[in-house]
């Protein structure tokens, strides 16, 4: 008999644990020449809370030129404090917060993998048994092929999961009057 697995449908409504990818935008207005000190002090929330920097550009300049634009992960476990760290470091323009449900596509890719591997396994069992060349090919090419699934699924999953563990923010320093720095730098998806 088969396990009865909790439904699926488009929110994982049978799902205790949820899966929930976090993110923020962030835009810090200051003195032009504050701009490095602020940039620093960004740096510094990240390493404290030992988040990542995936890009960060810094310009020099007058009001309205100099800023800077930051990309970052932060542990998902610390995004409130850290948030809070880096909303106090200079004026907070604004401060946009979202999140999004990833249990469903966890969910059925975690039960994909764990069904890829089954396979696996039994192709296993199926090579050792198999009597003649002809049917230990076949068997290897279906052996092949479910071990590129269990690579592609257990990546997805990797992706997932760090989507879950690690949230991105968006993080502006701007001065003057501009709300944002530059065009098309809080895109991301």
């Amino acid at each position: 008999g088969q396990l009865e697995r909790p439904p699926i449908g488009p929110f994982a409504s049978g799902e205790r644990r949820r899966f929930v990818e976090r993110s923020a935008q962030v835009t810090l207005g200051t003195e032009p020449e504050r701009v490095q000190d602020v940039a620093d002090e960004v740096l510094g929330v990240v390493a404290r809370y030992e988040g990542i920097v995936l890009s960060s550009s810094v310009s020099q300049g007058g009001e309205g030129e100099a800023g800077a634009g930051f990309d970052l992960l932060i542990p998902s476990r610390s995004f409130d404090e850290a948030l809070s760290d880096l909303s106090a470091i200079a004026e907070l323009r604004s401060r946009e917060e979202s999140t999004s449900d990833i249990t469903a596509p966890t969910v059925t890719v975690r039960e994909r993998l764990r069904d890829a591997r089954a396979e696996v396994e039994g192709l296993l069992k199926q090579l050792a048994d198999a009597d003649t060349d002809e049917e230990r090919a076949a068997v290897k090419a279906q052996l092949a092929f479910q071990r590129q699934r269990v690579a592609a699924l257990r990546a997805t999953r990797n992706a997932l999961e760090r989507r879950t563990n690690l949230s991105r923010v968006s993080l502006a320093v701007v001065t003057g009057d501009a709300d944002e720095l530059g065009s098309g730098d809080d895109q991301w998806t």
